[in-house]
């Protein structure tokens, strides 16, 4: 498990400000969530302490203009982010 504060350096250190380019979700069943999205290369993923937690992180993510993979967010403490192009 990692920290609110370990997730959210290591997003943006992956995303590098292009907030455009990539996408991010919580989920329960990642492994499932990424194959249900193509199994796309440009994967990463974290379990979160908590789902709070994971909803935090993808609340300040959204904010940020990272755009939600999915219609709506799943439950769960895997989040996880993603590269569109992929």
């Amino acid at each position: 498990m990692s920290s609110k504060a370990i997730i959210i350096s290591e997003v943006e250190s992956t995303i590098n400000k292009k907030y455009s380019d990539w996408e991010i979700g919580i989920t329960n069943e990642p492994g499932k969530r990424k194959a249900q999205l193509g199994n796309p290369l440009s994967w990463l993923q974290w379990q979160a302490a908590s789902e709070d937690v994971a909803l935090f992180i993808l609340a300040y993510f959204l904010d940020s203009g990272l755009k939600l993979s999915g219609k709506k967010p799943e439950q769960g403490k895997h989040v996880f982010i993603l590269l569109k192009s992929d």
